[in-house]
């Protein structure tokens, strides 16, 4: 018996260690901050697939006009440019450097071009390389970006390397949410087979954007778009027309006085010549940079006024000319109702003011321009807008608001640019006069600022977790607070669900490793930030099983010693004596299997533990008596003592009690066995 327990307790140890090696992991927490990007400059990565499925989307290679396109619409000075080129690994790099001319541009561009087309697609590796190198190399003072390119999915035949690439990918996303890096990703989708959701992700968990196309000619546009997103500018198109028999057209265009800070034109379709004429008709220097699809002049000395461009070539010929501004324009909202007390009665002017550099826009050079302010609840929700009137250099608003807390931006849009100021709050409004308590309020704070959990992937079984939000913050003022997801690396309605108690169910894991930003906010909009980082293991079909059988085994074990236990037969009656002060008792019962506590005998309680203290079987003729401390049975110290047949043994607690119990046991087993035989 005593070797079956000693057996059960290793094999209970030994599942112990299974499972804590399967509840062993690692945790990466983030929280994604907004960023300053005033000056318009930016540590750019640009990530290209170089697999072989490229030869057949993009056969004439049509995403290399697209990234020099990108690259050259850049500021002349000032952004920093490095390159990926991946496959099955990465293929070649072009680390970070500053790209203050064209010839530093092309040579990065390059890179990308001479690198051949062949292998697989490891997208976790070349993401996880570019987030490296914008990490280490890239300016501190600088937003950083990855603009990322792939005609499918992470796709490697070694199963192996594909769970190695996707660890990668969700390292790599982990990161650049921790550094505020945002990925833009575009997908050429031409045999339609890429599932868009991985790209997608990639882009909505570092906010970014994602775009599909079918076509590799759509690529030119899409960078183009990822441009204006990035750099707050907008595409004008210039012109859509053929050459007429003079071979000459004329492209007149006004430049605002404020906030461009270089202009790129792009003409697609031959020319022979290319002039640029700025509004006093003084002629430009450039040098136009002449590609496969495009060609492209960059003016860096801008002024205001009606430009002129002169464009020549063969009568009959097609062009297209578009222009994109660099801008530099800031937009800087003001309001005198912030941190104070608004009635609803009395209306909050609001004040927007433009700059570009050192310039300040004034009653000249504001025009071309239209502002609106655009106010949210304390929760974020925007709630409504207004449009704002020039008033001498500054747009102006004067509003009323009802009793609430608001929050405000100011959206600057025209002249080809767009432009959003940070948001100012919380304002509030109020007809009631507030406490101290209610003027002096204070943000939630968080319980635990990071939540780390570990999930196993069962086959067959309800990985889901849930995660209450309600109490992972405290506040001073207010017992109840709004949670919301900031952002997270998990997609919304694939991979989670938020309902209206503030209940998070993760319930599918499309990324190894990710995290949820989670923001709580007290009535006054104030708010704190709560990470929960989850990390899922996927055990497998091949291990659910191992340990299926590790616990069957135990099942088995365990009912075979239960069966031992409870099932072996006593054969006789037990009878227990007790003498206590010259009192005497005795009680005599009968139990057919397993074991009998002493509890059960009407006898003298002499110190024992009568619950903790039984009889127990042996299917011979005789019985142990066991207890949980030791006792004093023949002269010496035991937890276990053998009570042999028709022979009273004397117990007690210890060896200093004057108190004893006698036990006597009476066998019937061999009587037993003869009358089987005898029947027989």
């Amino acid at each position: 018996m005593e070797k079956n327990r000693k057996f059960l307790r290793m094999l209970s140890l030994a599942l112990s260690l299974v499972l804590g090696i399967l509840q062993a992991g690692l945790f990466f927490g983030t929280a994604r901050a907004e960023e300053d990007t005033a000056n318009n400059r930016f540590n750019v990565v640009i990530v290209s697939d170089a697999s072989g499925s490229m030869r057949s989307t993009d056969p004439e290679g049509l995403r290399f006009e697209a990234i020099n396109q990108f690259t050259n619409l850049l500021a002349e000075q000032g952004n920093l440019l490095g390159a990926v080129s991946f496959a099955d690994n990465i293929n070649a790099t072009e680390e970070l450097t500053k790209v203050d001319t064209s010839e530093a541009k092309q040579k990065i561009t390059d890179t990308l071009k001479n690198t051949p087309a062949n292998g697989d697609t490891n997208i976790g590796e070349a993401l996880q390389k570019a987030v490296d190198m914008l990490d280490t190399a890239g300016d501190k003072n600088l937003p950083s970006i990855i603009l990322f390119l792939s005609d499918g999915n992470t796709d490697l035949k070694d199963k192996k390397d594909l769970e190695n690439s996707l660890n990668m990918k969700a390292d790599a996303i982990q990161t650049a949410r921790e550094k505020n890096i945002a990925i833009y990703s575009v997908c050429l989708n031409a045999n339609k087979k890429a599932d868009v959701s991985e790209m997608e992700q990639i882009s909505m968990a570092t906010g970014g954007e994602f775009r599909e196309v079918t076509a590799a000619n759509d690529l030119q546009e899409v960078f183009n778009s990822f441009y204006n997103l990035i750099y707050g500018t907008s595409t004008t198109q210039l012109l859509d027309s053929a050459f007429d028999d003079s071979g000459v057209l004329e492209t007149k265009f006004n430049v605002p006085g404020l906030g461009v800070e270089e202009i790129n034109i792009i003409i697609y379709g031959k020319i022979s010549e290319v002039e640029l004429y700025d509004g006093s008709g003084q002629k430009k220097e450039v040098s136009p940079m002449e590609y496969n699809t495009f060609t492209m002049i960059k003016s860096t000395e801008v002024s205001a006024g009606e430009w002129n461009l002169v464009t020549k070539g063969t009568a009959g010929n097609h062009i297209k000319i578009n222009m994109v501004y660099n801008t530099n324009l800031k937009v800087e909202l003001k309001t005198e109702a912030l941190g104070n007390i608004t009635n609803p009665k009395d209306s909050i002017k609001f004040e927007a003011y433009l700059s570009a550099g050192d310039i300040k826009a004034d009653s000249s050079n504001i025009g071309g321009y239209e502002a609106k302010l655009i106010l949210s609840d304390a929760y974020g929700a925007e709630i409504d807008t207004f449009p704002m009137s020039i008033t001498g250099d500054h747009f102006e608003l004067s509003q009323n608001l009802a009793n609430g807390v608001y929050f405000a931006k100011v959206n600057v849009t025209g002249n080809s640019l767009d432009k959003t100021s940070e948001s100012l709050g919380p304002i509030e409004v109020s007809d009631k006069a507030l406490t101290e308590e209610e003027k002096n309020n204070t943000p939630p704070v968080p319980v635990s600022e990071k939540i780390k959990k570990t999930v196993y992937i069962i086959p067959f079984k309800d990985n889901s977790i849930t995660f209450d939000l309600k109490g992972l913050a405290k506040d001073a003022e207010d017992q109840n607070l709004h949670y919301m997801v900031a952002s997270s690396s998990f997609i919304e309605g694939k991979d989670y669900s938020l309902d209206d108690n503030f209940v998070l169910k993760l319930y599918h894991y499309s990324l190894s490793r990710g995290d949820f930003d989670i923001k709580a906010t007290d009535s006054k909009g104030l708010s704190c930030n709560i990470s929960i980082v989850v990390k899922s293991i996927n055990v497998g079909v091949v291990t659910a099983i191992a340990v299926l059988i590790i616990g069957l085994i135990v099942l088995a074990v365990m009912g075979y010693l239960a069966y031992k236990i409870w099932g072996t037969p006593f054969g006789g009656p037990i009878t227990v004596k007790s003498e206590k002060g010259g009192d005497k008792k005795e009680q005599t019962i009968t139990k057919k299997t397993g074991r009998l506590p002493l509890s059960r005998f009407r006898v003298h309680n002499i110190g024992f533990d009568t619950k903790k203290t039984y009889f127990e079987a042996s299917g011979k003729p005789y019985i142990f008596m066991c207890s949980s401390k030791e006792f004093y049975c023949n002269g010496k110290l035991t937890k276990r003592a053998k009570i042999s047949n028709n022979i009273p043994v004397n117990v007690k607690p210890n060896k200093e009690s004057a108190d004893i119990i006698t036990v006597e046991y009476q066998s019937r087993l061999k009587e037993r066995k003869n009358s089987r035989r005898a029947r027989k």
